[in-house]
This record gives C-alpha cells, structure tokens and sequence, in this order.
C-alpha cells in the first residue's frame, strides 16, 4: 500500500495533468509538503493555487539536484507520470521507507525508452501498479 500520512515530504511529476492536479490537492489536504513538477510559470502558478509547497520548472532547474539540496531526508511519496530522467531524480533521492506510484511514463511514449540506471524497475513497477 502506498498509503498517503500526514507531514510527509510527496513528489508529482506532471503535477499540472489531470491526475497531477488531483494528486497535489490530496497531498495537500492531507496535510503534506507537496513538491510539484511542470514545465512553465503559468503551470507553476496554478500549481501554487492548488497548494504545492514548493514547485519546480524542469525546464529551469534540475530536478535531482533540488531534491538532493533541498529535502536531505529524502521524498516520502512519489506519484510518477513522466518516468526517464523524473524517475530516476525520485529514485535517487527517495526517503528510507519511501514509496513511489508510477501512473504513466509520458517521458518515453514518443522518443521511446532511454536506458536507465535501474533498468526495467519503472516498468516493472507501473505493470504491477506499485
């Protein structure tokens, strides 16, 4: 079970889709910190509407990066629908007893799958609905 607590740290990639969107408010409503990814300001500023605490613009910042300087215990909760280089920044930098929710894999359905450092785990994890 993936089950969601209250005052934890919860990544969303693709925060600003439709399954995002609902992620973040019950992260939020919850009670958590949520971290919210999205690609533009006008996503960020909804995103902040919805209650992220902290958003980040792949597209400006790296991901692992904010991640590893800014939440050194790690993420809590990972809800995953991008895959590729998200999934490996939430693997990477995921809490001890952490949990990770793969919905989707947006990030290879067009350009195909790009070889991973955990090969075949985001895969295996989506077919299991882990």
């Amino acid at each position: 079970q993936a089950g969601m607590r209250s005052r934890k740290t919860v990544l969303v990639t693709a925060a600003a889709g439709g399954t995002g969107q609902f992620a973040v408010q019950l992260a939020r409503i919850a009670g958590n910190h949520v971290i919210a990814t999205c690609g533009n300001e006008e996503k960020a500023r909804l995103l902040r509407e919805l209650g992220a605490s902290r958003v980040v613009n792949y597209k400006k910042e790296d991901l692992g990066k904010v991640l590893k300087a800014e939440y050194p215990k790690g993420i809590d909760l990972v809800y995953d629908g991008v895959g590729g280089s998200m999934f490996e920044a939430a693997v990477s930098n995921l809490a001890v007893g952490g949990r990770i929710i793969v919905i989707g894999m947006i990030g290879g359905y067009t350009k195909g799958w790009p070889k991973s450092k955990h090969e075949g785990v985001n895969e295996l994890l989506l077919f299991k609905s882990a």
